[in-house]
């Protein structure tokens, strides 16, 4: 059989494969159209094919649908007016909502958007270049349909807005001056059509509104999705601050969010813009240019305001990095600033950092309302002005003229009060997608793990030497690329960590590894985890892999989602898990049990209820390949033995497993041993063949059951 081998992209290990998969009992293909879509697995034979779920809203009232979310059963008419969300007010007034009440529409979830907006950026990077790809294309092109039609209904709404009250307007007026020339009818068919088109402006602004927060959703669920994605997935920073990155997380989704509500105004308003500037000339003359001159000099303004309000935004958010990044120092070093009594001086240091955040988001807030205000009076000076010219100039003004020309005027308002909030939310989303986009070009170092298919071996290291720094002159490797880029710093020792490693985890084998402290084990693990920098040899992988740190990793929520790590419930497998983990017991004590809401960093948790969690996450997890840093440590003797037998050798029968020990009891029962010892390997075989060696490996052994028979000997005579 022939042996294929590839380089895996975007290896991850279980606790970040934190992935939620939309699935019903009553899905059907057009979602999964959908997602393959945005994977390029599908080709549409038309236009009306890939835009057939959208076009089903178009249909008035859909009385049935194949789709279990209500917004995508919703018609045109329940989707324009949100009628579709009357089940859940309901709900709310009856005090039945929950979060099963609130799912969202698969369309929407933010792993479906952020498959394709990510699809959309490698697409624009194999194009560009990391130099000129644009991120900012990527995203047009992830909305590009929405926004034009989001266009389009703004339009509609800025001819609705400018119908109304100028062109009915000043028919009306009219009618009233000279009745003579009109009858009652025409009368009665003015006033209505006034509230026809005041009835539209309302019908297109709510669907409007519908459409954009709509895209919204899905922006900011792609933006967010690519963020996390992205970050779980780095081993170095390459440049990116800690504040920078939390910032990215939190906030600049949100900027994209009210960027996408107000982005179509900016191309819409300048439509109504000019017809309100040819209507007024038709009306009162070319006199209406001194209004309109007065509009048009203080549109650069406006801009010019924007401009500001982007510069003191991008000063604020540096400022907000710098304080949210020491913060989160001062968080982390905490014992040690209370022990040596500095809080007063971080103090000071966090206080002087806000009050300079603090000073330029006021120079935010004082241009802002000073763009609103202009705004507000611009109107009321354009048309002053124009009246004061037409009058100098001895020009005829009738009741008609006049109102309708105000009415223009404060038409023309209409557009300056959106373009301010549309400049100003597009300006702060630039400076997100701007940090995004730095977020995104950080380059992992070059994966050097072959991943080797259809192989009898799970794990093969051969003569491997790593480091934990990038040598200035590095030995080319031998099958594999080079490690991270050179912008990685450390202050580990230059040296090799590991040197000629040489192993083979055989496929539903247990590997022990032993030795000192200090001898390389926690390094082992991490070189087969691609953290290190493989200097010369190779490392060749069959399968997926789940790790268990030495040090528990656990995040804030409740003991289930910690264990779980959004994979779907299966309730069989986790009672067999929590029964293999030993974590019934713990479960008993826990206020809520599997509910009870962890702390961060799991503070209410003992060390060794944190390391059975972690080790149940990655036994629920199901990968081929288990990698345990030394798990056993932080539980008691009985505990441990428990865990052994019951989850490594039964649970994870079948599965690869390297486990690293200190508990030397457990290693005779291993299929294979290797004996660390200042990164090397001092001795490999199984327990038989190393104790006949009667090398290290059994003098460790001998002086392990000589303590042990030196401590049951105490006890026995402490019970005599």
């Amino acid at each position: 059989m022939k042996t294929e081998y590839s380089f895996e992209k975007n290896r991850r290990v279980s606790f970040a494969d934190d992935a939620i998969r939309w699935r019903t009992g009553s899905e059907v293909s057009g979602l999964e159209q959908t997602v393959a879509a945005a994977n390029n697995d599908v080709a549409y034979p038309s236009l009306f094919e890939k835009y057939h779920e959208s076009l089903q809203t178009l249909k008035p009232i859909r009385w049935s649908s194949s789709q279990s979310h209500p917004l995508d059963n919703a018609g045109f008419l329940s989707f324009t007016t949100f009628a579709w969300m009357t089940p859940m007010m309901w709900a709310i007034f009856r005090n039945k909502l929950d979060m099963s009440s609130l799912s969202l529409s698969g369309f929407d979830k933010a792993d479906t958007s952020g498959d394709r907006l990510q699809r959309l950026w490698e697409e624009e990077m194999s194009r560009k270049g990391p130099e000129k790809a644009s991120l900012v294309r990527a995203i047009i092109r992830f909305q590009r349909t929405r926004f034009i039609l989001s266009v389009v209904v703004g339009i509609f709404v800025m001819m609705a807005a400018f119908l109304g009250p100028a062109i009915l307007v000043y028919q009306i007026l009219n009618y009233i001056e000279h009745p003579e020339n009109s009858t009652l009818t025409h009368g009665v068919g003015l006033a209505f059509a006034l509230f026809t088109t005041e009835f539209f402006k309302a019908f297109f602004i709510s669907l409007l509104w519908a459409i954009n927060l709509r895209t919204a959703v899905r922006l900011k669920g792609a933006f967010s999705a690519m963020a996390y994605q992205k970050v779980i997935s780095l081993r170095t920073l390459g440049g990116i601050s800690m504040g920078e990155m939390i910032n990215v997380l939190t906030n600049d989704g949100h900027r994209l969010f009210e960027a996408v509500l107000f982005a179509s105004f900016t191309f819409s308003a300048p439509v109504l813009f000019i017809v309100c500037i040819v209507y007024a000339c038709y009306v009162l003359g070319y006199t209406a240019l001194t209004g309109v001159g007065t509009y048009l000099i203080f549109v650069p303004i406006q801009f010019l305001l924007a401009k500001l309000i982007n510069t003191f935004r991008w000063k604020a958010m540096q400022i907000t990095d710098n304080r949210v990044r020491t913060m989160n120092e001062i968080l982390n070093s905490i014992k040690l600033i209370k022990m040596y009594a500095w809080e007063e001086s971080f103090e000071k240091k966090i206080a002087g950092l806000r009050k300079l955040e603090k000073k330029q988001l006021k120079f935010v807030s004082y241009v802002q309302n000073t763009n609103t205000s202009i705004t507000s009076i611009i109107p009321t000076i354009a048309t002053v002005l124009t009246f004061l010219v037409h009058t100098l100039l001895r020009l005829p003004l009738n009741t008609s003229d006049a109102f309708t020309t105000i009415a223009i005027f404060n038409s023309m308002r209409f557009c300056l009060a959106l373009m301010p909030l549309s400049v100003k939310a597009l300006a702060e989303a630039a400076v997100s997608v701007t940090r995004l986009r730095k977020l995104l070009l950080v380059q992992n170092p070059e994966s050097y793990l072959m991943q080797r298919k259809n192989s009898h071996s799970a794990v093969v290291m051969n003569n491997a030497t790593l480091s934990w720094t990038k040598p200035d002159v590095q030995p080319e490797p031998s099958t594999s690329m080079d490690g991270p880029d050179k912008e990685q710093k450390t202050d580990r020792d230059p040296s090799p960590t590991l040197r000629n490693i040489s192993f083979t985890l055989s496929k539903g084998n247990l590997l022990g590894v032993c030795g000192n402290v200090g001898s390389g084990k926690t390094s082992l693990l991490s070189s087969i985890l691609e953290q290190m920098h493989l200097l010369q040899g190779s490392i060749t992988a069959d399968g997926t892999f789940a790790y268990v740190s030495q040090q528990a990793w656990i995040f804030h929520g409740t003991v289930q989602d910690n264990i779980l790590m959004g994979e779907p419930s299966d309730q069989a497998k986790y009672d067999r898990v929590l029964d293999v983990c030993s974590l019934r017991a713990d479960l008993k004590i826990l206020p809520y049990g599997d509910q009870t809401e962890i702390g961060e960093r799991g503070l209410n948790l003992s060390g060794g209820q944190k390391q059975r969690i972690s080790l149940a996450r990655a036994v629920y997890s199901n990968k081929d390949i288990f990698l345990l840093d030394d798990p056993l440590s932080a539980v008691d003797a009985h505990v441990g033995k428990h865990i052994f037998e019951e989850c490594i050798k039964k649970e994870l029968q079948g599965k690869s497993v390297i486990l690293i020990t200190h508990q030397l009891q457990y290693l005779e029962f291993c299929d294979d041993i290797l004996l660390l010892e200042d990164g090397e390997v001092l001795e490999a075989g199984n327990h038989q063949t190393l104790m006949k060696a009667d090398g290290r490996y059994a003098q460790l052994i001998r002086n392990y059951q000589m303590e042990q028979s030196k401590t049951q000997k105490e006890e026995e005579e402490e019970e005599g």
